[in-house]
């Protein structure tokens, strides 16, 4: 199975009403991130798991922090598994969109950008508080 997994940053401004009536080309969302994967044997939808963030000082000390506000779409290949992840507190929304054959598989989460949203690792969208904030212990 492919799978397509899409981020979209809703523009809280955004309103058809009022680009109807005013004739505006207001965009609906602010920016757009997908990425595609191919040979998924498994996707795993996980809300109540935290997840692991890692990180690295220049001195080489090794830190990690538990996110647990969070959902993650745990991707499965035959060669690796993969954590895609939206903090919970700016995640409007989730989209699940199969076609009718199976092959191709949509994951679509609407982030709110009201709060900085930061990809601190590629698929893995935070808040600031939450990438750079208090909670790293040394490994």
């Amino acid at each position: 199975m492919t799978l397509k997994i899409v981020y979209k940053s809703v523009n809280v401004d955004f309103s058809d009403d009022k680009a109807d009536e005013h004739q505006q080309d207001k965009q609906q969302y602010l920016w757009t991130k997908s990425f595609k994967v191919e040979d998924v044997e498994k996707v795993d939808i996980l809300e109540d798991e935290p997840f692991l963030l890692k990180a690295e000082l220049e001195d080489g000390t090794q830190l990690q922090k538990e996110i647990k506000d969070i959902f993650i779409l745990r991707v499965t290949t035959p060669q690796y598994q993969k954590d895609y992840a939206v903090s919970k507190e700016i995640l409007c929304d989730i989209s699940e969109i199969s076609e009718e054959k199976g092959a191709l598989k949509e994951f679509c989460f609407y982030l709110n950008e009201v709060t900085e949203i930061i990809e601190i690792i590629e698929g893995v969208f935070l808040t600031e508080e939450e990438a750079y904030g208090d909670g790293f212990e040394v490994v």
